[in-house]
């Protein structure tokens, strides 16, 4: 089952599921705190000048577009993979179980 968001001013996304969340075309954002509790892969694309995630997931997460600042907090079981995601100012905690 696939469930379709629209959205004009979004601001925090809370996951806590079981199921993969993705973006079928680049987001955009001013401020995004992302706070990822889920069972299954996350998929953003994105362009945000202030991005905050807190991911303490089984399952792993693809970031990719552009940040100007990004705090980063991974206590996850499975891959945190960033390496299409361009910051300016990054600070990340990465103490999970898998690759990053």
């Amino acid at each position: 089952m696939k469930v379709y968001v629209a959205f004009r001013n979004l601001k925090a996304m809370e996951l806590s599921m079981v199921g993969g969340t993705s973006s079928d075309a680049k987001l955009a954002f001013e401020n995004l705190k992302l706070q990822n509790k889920s069972v299954g892969s996350v998929n953003l694309d994105m362009t945000v000048k202030s991005f905050e995630m807190e991911n303490k997931s089984v399952g792993n997460v693809v970031l990719s577009g552009k940040a100007d600042n990004a705090v980063i907090k991974n206590k996850s079981v499975g891959s945190l993979e960033a390496g299409d995601f361009l910051v300016q100012k990054m600070d990340i905690d990465n103490s999970g179980v898998g690759s990053a």
